[in-house]
């Protein structure tokens, strides 16, 4: 087994699972609850899974691209007029 592989996947899924709380504070609150857990149990059978380099390197890909879009995202927001709260 390659563990090189097993720690870049760890990786990808552990900074995934970093953002939960930033994400969950932008959206509404259970949006991601179900995949978050998903993800939790993924990140504990790891060790357990034959890789293959290809499968690591599409995980890697797609975490790249996550994060750049939550990235524009943030970016796109911080450029919305900020919306006047009423207190009653």
């Amino acid at each position: 087994m390659d563990t090189n592989l097993h720690s870049r996947l760890k990786n990808c899924l552990q900074t995934i699972l970093e953002l939960e709380d930033d994400i969950r504070e932008d959206v509404q609150r259970s949006a991601f609850s179900e995949e978050f857990n998903k993800i939790r149990g993924f990140l504990e059978r790891i060790e357990q899974m034959q890789l293959l380099e290809e499968e690591v390197a599409r995980m890697e890909r797609a975490t790249a691209t996550f994060l750049s879009e939550l990235q524009l995202a943030v970016r796109a927001e911080e450029h919305l007029p900020r919306r006047k709260r009423v207190l009653q």
